[in-house]
Order: structure tokens, then C-alpha cells, then sequence
């Protein structure tokens, strides 16, 4: 394989070409490395709801320093040497290993827990410790985690491990233009993140009202009437496992191919969202088989195991088949155009309430057909109000789901801008090399 041809202004090094007048260097040269406590260090009698923070991976994964537990005072200074001090980088180093971190300032000061590490910078080697931050979070470092796991059977980072990471150094300035860079465009995710969970409180709101005639929209009046969910199906049931065995699995392939229908499980669906994109494919001869679990009409599908209550709305815009973790509802005639407000309110808390109260508790927790069934929910009297709200909702929907996209353009643009300046491909105005 030929040689990478170096352009003018770079270097190859053992991370890749780099401009010129960065350096690479290790972690640890740059930092003190301190794992936390092993778990027997932190005994049963060291905890108390009035002590000091203890930090886990937890709160690195969830970006969340408010929830923590706590350990005496007393028993702090024997575990002193685990303090995290501002600015220090946590690492997760179990389980879901190598998320890094930079511990608020705005945040109480506590001890880390075994899962974690500490990073800490040396105050005579200068570097922005955001860059550093995004720097760990980016594929380099992930390919050096990746190849660390391939070499042994235990899930786990070691401050030797870390110590050892190789990361290119940019000039102090170029360091700090390229986390401002990056730092915007967090916090455009960071708003967008926040205005959709906004959006979701509302429409949460909005449904607890709409949905339970709390509140009436303008010219509806009449009450509500109340009906068993199995009285507006034609056909409720679901895959069953001799199905399943006998003539469905051996029949599933990895690719869609001519005359395959996509096989929908759990995952692939949510309120209106459908993603046909599965990871199984059924011949269509086979699906045709089982018309009740065919999807090939507007109809209802309920998780029954695994994500249970997961509730969907199949669009009908081509066919598909279903996964036995799914109840398929296929509506009478007369209550097709009642679809939607039966899915949203299924959706809504008193909807979810009513399924997850059903749930019948084994070696994994399922729910009974017979049950959903018997569900007594409650309806507008005319179909011109359910449709009214459910086109409410389904404007909300629309209106999420177009913050999301924003959300997912900006995710984009942060990998690529990460490809480019971390690598040096393209410098800031005024940070090129001489």
C-alpha cells in the first residue's frame, strides 16, 4: 500500500499528518492521571443522605452532577485523595468506558466513585481544557479505546490506559479558537435540546387536557362515551411462537430484496414514526400466510413484550410484517378514522397507566391480549372532536420532529467540523502555520 502523501505545512505521525507545529503527546505528560477508590474502599456504613457528593459514571453518561450519592464526613477525609477539583476531566472507566467530562464549576465538590478517573491538568503545562474535552470525545481516542478492547476480555479503562493516550497538541491559541468553534455548536444543540423538551412538556400537558375532556375545544359539546378497545377491532392478535419457529425465522434474511417485506419489530416504530429500514426481511409468500399480522392497512400495533406500551400507528404506505412482540389492531370500518386518537390516547399518562397495569410479571414481563382487550377507554361523542384534537397533537408532533432534524443537521456539522479541526485540515482565520 502506497505511502499517505504529506502535504506542505504537515507532518506524519504515529496519530496521522498534523500540521507542523503541533506536537503529540501522551496523556499522562501532560496530566496527572488518579483512578477512583476500589468498590470495597467505599463500605455499606460510609454512606449518609448529609455527607459529601459521591460522583459515579452516572452522572458523566447523563450529564447530570444534580443526583449523586453521599458519604459521611467523617469517613470523606480517609477517601481525600479522590476530591474532584474544577477542571478536572472525568473518564468512565467501567462498563461504558472512555466518555470524558469536565466536572461543572457550578457543581457541590465531591470524591469519585471506582467507575471513574480523574484528569488532571498540570498548571506549568498550558492547554484549554475544553479543547481536551473534545478531544477525548472525538474518534481518535475511541480508536485507541477500541484497540485496547480488542486485547483483553475485561471492559475496563486503567490510569496506565489513559496515561497513554496519544493526542495532538495545537498552539495554545489554536487550541482555544477551536473549542469556541465547537463550544457554539454545542450550545446550539444545547438550545435546541432544551426548546424540544420544552415542546414535549406542552404537548404532554396538552393531552392530559384534551384527552380526558378537562378541557373541551371551541363548538364540541355532549358527553363523552366509554368503550371496551377489543369492540373496535375487526382482528386483534399477534405472531405466535410456533409461527415464529416453524415457518417465519427460517424464512428471515438480512437484506431487502425483491419481493421482501420489512420485518418491524419494537425498535422501529413510535406514535407516527415508522422506520422501514429493519434488520430482518420476510418473503413476501410467507407474510401473506398470516393476514391478521400482515401490515397492509392503516391499523394499531401495541408492544407487548420488551418495550411495553410502545404504542404506533402503521401508515400503510407500503406493506410490512410484525415481530411477536407486537399486537396488530385492525379497526372496524366504522372506527378506521378513529385511529388516531385511540394511538394518542394510548399514548397519553392515563392511556399508559391503563396498559402498564396489565402487565403480568414472569421471567419477562409481557402483556395479555385478553387484557388490552377488556381496556375501557373514553371517547368524544362525535368524530369531527376526536379528529380535532388529534390533529392538534399531530402538529405538535410535526413540530418536534422538525426540531429534532435541526438538532441531528447540528450533530452533523460538529463530526465534520471535529474532522476537520482536530486533524488540522483546515486552520482558523490567523492560526495557520508560518
Amino acid at each position: 500500500m502506497q505511502d499517505q502523501k504529506v502535504p506542505k505545512g504537515y507532518k506524519k505521525t504515529e496519530i496521522g499528518i498534523i500540521p507542523e507545529d503541533w506536537e503529540v503527546k501522551k496523556l499522562g505528560e501532560i496530566a496527572d492521571i488518579r483512578t477512583g477508590p476500589f468498590g470495597s474502599s467505599i463500605k455499606k456504613e460510609y454512606f449518609d443522605k448529609k455527607g459529601i457528593p459521591l460522583y459515579s459514571a452516572k452522572n458523566v453518561l447523563s450529564k447530570n452532577f444534580d443526583l449523586y450519592e453521599k458519604i459521611k464526613n467523617e469517613k470523606y477525609k480517609l477517601l481525600k485523595q479522590f476530591t474532584l477539583e474544577y477542571n478536572d476531566i472525568l473518564c468512565t472507566t467501567r462498563g461504558t468506558i472512555g466518555v470524558f467530562k469536565i466536572f461543572p464549576k457550578n457543581k457541590k465538590k465531591g470524591i469519585i466513585h471506582s467507575n471513574l478517573s480523574i484528569i488532571r491538568f498540570n498548571r506549568n503545562k498550558k492547554v484549554i481544557i475544553n479543547f481536551i474535552e473534545f478531544l477525548l470525545n472525538w474518534k481518535i481516542i475511541k480508536k485507541q479505546i477500541k484497540a485496547i478492547q480488542s486485547s483483553t476480555t475485561i471492559n475496563a479503562l486503567y490510569g496506565q490506559n489513559i496515561s497513554n493516550f496519544l493526542i495532538p497538541l495545537p498552539p495554545l491559541p489554536e487550541q482555544r479558537a477551536i473549542a469556541k468553534v465547537l463550544s457554539d455548536i454545542d450550545l446550539l444543540i444545547e438550545t435546541l435540546d432544551k426548546l424540544i423538551e420544552k415542546k414535549k412538556l406542552i404537548k404532554k400537558g396538552t393531552m392530559q387536557l384534551l384527552l380526558t375532556s378537562k378541557k373541551r375545544l371551541p363548538g364540541f359539546t355532549g358527553k363523552w362515551v366509554r368503550k371496551k378497545l377489543g369492540s373496535l377491532f375487526k382482528s386483534f392478535t399477534k405472531q405466535t411462537g410456533f409461527d415464529y419457529s416453524a415457518y417465519i425465522k427460517p424464512k428471515l434474511i438480512r437484506k431487502s430484496t425483491k419481493n421482501t417485506l420489512p420485518f418491524i419489530q419494537n425498535k422501529n416504530f413510535s406514535g407516527k414514526k415508522f422506520n422501514f429500514n429493519t434488520d430482518y426481511y420476510i418473503p413476501e409468500e410467507i407474510a401473506n400466510k398470516f393476514p391478521n399480522i400482515l401490515l397492509n392497512e392503516k391499523c394499531l400495533l401495541i408492544s407487548i413484550s420488551g418495550n411495553i406500551g410502545n404504542v404506533g400507528i402503521f401508515p400503510n404506505t407500503q406493506k410490512a410484517f410484525t415481530g411477536g412482540a407486537i399486537a396488530v389492531a385492525k379497526f372496524k370500518d366504522k372506527y378506521q378514522s378513529q385511529a388516531e386518537w385511540i394511538m394518542y390516547y394510548l399514548l397519553s399518562e392515563d392511556g399508559q397507566n391503563l396498559l402498564l397495569n396489565k402487565v403480568k410479571a414472569g421471567s419477562h414481563k409481557n402483556l395479555i391480549l385478553a387484557d388490552i382487550r377488556n381496556i375501557i377507554i373514553p371517547l368524544p361523542p362525535t368524530v369531527e372532536e376526536q379528529r380535532a384534537i388529534a390533529q392538534i397533537l399531530s402538529d405538535m408532533d410535526a413540530e418536534i420532529e422538525a426540531l429534532e432534524k435541526q438538532k441531528l443537521k447540528y450533530e452533523n456539522i460538529k463530526k465534520g467540523a471535529m474532522d476537520l479541526l482536530l486533524t488540522g485540515k483546515v486552520r482558523l482565520k490567523n492560526y495557520n502555520s508560518k
